[in-house]
């Protein structure tokens, strides 16, 4: 009789889900095009560097080590993601989840997205020149380019940014970053590099923060969600995405239930709270597929008491996550894209007013090229006869080979330097 009664409350709750699905259907349609265009955009900017220089909106996912967050993406994307025991993200993920459309078809391409300033492997795949991956071996190629990018690192972390682009009917457009987990204990280099990489990110204003804390700690010590309401003290870009829940102590669910529905006493304003039903570890072991796991989550917290006693539906299961965390990414680009395009404007006057002062740009006609060649030789020849009269008693191999030695000398001497702005103010001085 249990049995039967809980197969007719899970039936009944995909049939509200998918009732609410088709209902509101025709004004997703009428939204989604418009949002993915702003999406589309953002993705072009960030592909030739923006996100270097001017922070953009993005979802932010930080957590302590095993806490949930890499099975939580799995289940966001579909795809098996690295997972295990201690420290297993080494580098920044950044997650492109699109729909197809006409422009784009349906696949998994990945490259990484260099940091300045920092050396990168030649052997990597770059945006100019992705690598085209098939969905089996996702987990596979993102250990192999990790393993790569921190291979002669004296801390086994890496400040580049492994980018995963998945395109495919179904997913909900939004782009999330998966930072790695934050060591608690210690002050060594490895702490103080994951520590500055996740403040990188969580201090920007553009960047939705989603803490995951594992329903079997104390809200009150999680240090992912203390540091979340440190930077985003209003909660106004902070959601919560509570994991584990089958962990929790039998009798103590209530407690989690009313913080789904009445928030979290410390901050009674963030945006949302989510809870999530991962794969357990003997799930994993039968290899249930991340597309039964939504089933089976479904009927989780439709037949499972005190879940299917929660008044506010919209905070279960990784649909409604995914729904929460697109939208709320498709208001923030909407809400800076103005400021995005005036950052830009000031960058864009800002640099050209760089290069004026480095000289002349080259000339776009032949015959102005040429006369400009000329130039360069003929002041180049001045420079050699000074360097003659200078060592008459030299013979001509000898001289170039000094001046050659002592030009490769202060090239090797330049090249921590270049690029910083004392670099660039000698340069202007010569000039």
């Amino acid at each position: 009789m249990l049995k039967r009664t809980a197969m007719l409350s899970a039936r009944n709750e995909k049939k509200r889900m998918k009732k609410t699905s088709v209902s509101s259907g025709i004004l997703n349609e009428i939204s989604q095009e418009n949002s993915r265009q702003h999406i589309d955009l953002l993705d072009k900017l960030n592909q030739n560097g923006l996100q270097h220089q001017i922070p953009t909106p993005k979802c932010v996912v930080i957590g302590d080590q095993s806490s949930g967050k890499s099975s939580t993406l799995e289940n966001l994307s579909g795809l098996e993601l690295p997972k295990g025991t201690g420290t297993v993200t080494k580098a920044a993920l950044e997650l492109e989840l699109r729909s197809p459309n006409q422009i784009e078809r349906e696949g998994i391409t990945i490259w990484i997205q260099p940091c300045p300033g920092e050396p990168i492997p030649s052997n990597v795949p770059l945006h100019g020149n992705p690598e085209r991956i098939a969905e089996n071996i996702v987990s596979k190629t993102i250990e192999g380019l990790t393993e790569k990018l921190i291979a002669n690192n004296s801390v086994k972390f890496s400040k580049h940014t492994i980018v995963l682009r998945v395109v495919r009917e179904g997913l909900t457009d939004m782009t999330l970053i998966d930072l790695p987990g934050m060591i608690r204990l210690g002050d060594g280099p490895e702490k103080t590099l994951v520590d500055n990489l996740i403040l990188h990110y969580i201090r920007q204003e553009e960047v939705i923060i989603i803490p995951v804390v594992p329903c079997n700690v104390d809200l009150d010590t999680s240090a992912c969600l203390n540091l979340a309401l440190e930077h985003d003290p209003s909660g106004e870009r902070t959601i919560v995405t509570l994991t584990k829940v089958d962990l929790i102590d039998k009798g103590a669910e209530h407690k989690w239930l009313n913080v789904l529905e009445r928030g979290y006493h410390k901050v009674k304003n963030i945006i949302g709270w989510y809870v999530v039903k991962n794969r357990s570890q003997q799930q994993v072991t039968n290899e249930l597929s991340l597309q039964d796991l939504q089933e089976e989550e479904i009927k989780f917290f439709a037949t499972t008491k005190p879940w299917d006693e929660l008044k506010n539906r919209k905070s279960l299961g990784i649909k409604a996550l995914a729904s929460a965390l697109s939208s709320l990414q498709m208001e923030r680009i909407k809400k800076f894209l103005p400021t995005i395009k005036e950052k830009i404007k000031e960058k864009l006057k800002s640099t050209k007013e760089e290069l004026k002062e480095f000289g002349d740009d080259v000339p776009q006609e032949k015959g102005a090229q040429l006369g400009k060649c000329l130039d360069i030789i003929s002041d180049l020849c001045k420079d050699i006869k000074l360097i003659f009269d200078d060592n008459k008693d030299k013979k001509v191999w000898q001289i170039i080979h000094e001046e050659f030695k002592t030009l490769q000398n202060k090239i090797y001497e330049t090249k921590n330097e270049a690029g910083t702005e004392d670099y660039k103010n000698a340069l202007k001085q010569k000039n």
